[in-house]
C-alpha cells in the first residue's frame, strides 16, 4: 500500500488507519480494488466475487452492530485515532456539520 495521509475527517478513517497499520505489520502485498456497495439491493445477482465477499462483511457487520443495545462503552476500532458518538449514532465523516446538527436538533 502506498503511503497515504488520512485526513481523520475522510469517510471511514478509523476504519482505513486499522487497516493499513495491519497491511504493514503483516508485510503483504496489498492491491486495493474498489468494490461498489450495496449491491444486492438494486439486483439478485449473479455478483463477481468481490461483490459477494463485500455483501457478506457488510451483513456480518450489521449484525454486530444490532448486537449491542445501547452503544458500547468501549467499542474503539484498532489502531484508530479516536470514536465520537452523537446519542446512539457513531459519528465517521462531516464531524462539525454531524455535531451542528445534533446540537440544533435538542
Amino acid at each position: 500500500m502506498k503511503n497515504h495521509i488520512t485526513d481523520p475527517a475522510e469517510a471511514h478513517a478509523d476504519l482505513l488507519l486499522a487497516t493499513r497499520h495491519l497491511v504493514h505489520k503483516s508485510n503483504l502485498s496489498v492491491i486495493l480494488q474498489h468494490v461498489k456497495g450495496h449491491q444486492d439491493s438494486k439486483s439478485f445477482g449473479p455478483f463477481t466475487r468481490d461483490a459477494s465477499l463485500n455483501i457478506e462483511a457488510d451483513l456480518m457487520a450489521k449484525s454486530k452492530l444490532e448486537s449491542y443495545q445501547t452503544r458500547p462503552s468501549t467499542f474503539t476500532i484498532p489502531w484508530s485515532q479516536g470514536v465520537c458518538y452523537l446519542g446512539t449514532k457513531r459519528v465517521e465523516k462531516a464531524f462539525a456539520n454531524e455535531i451542528r446538527d445534533y446540537i440544533n436538533s435538542q
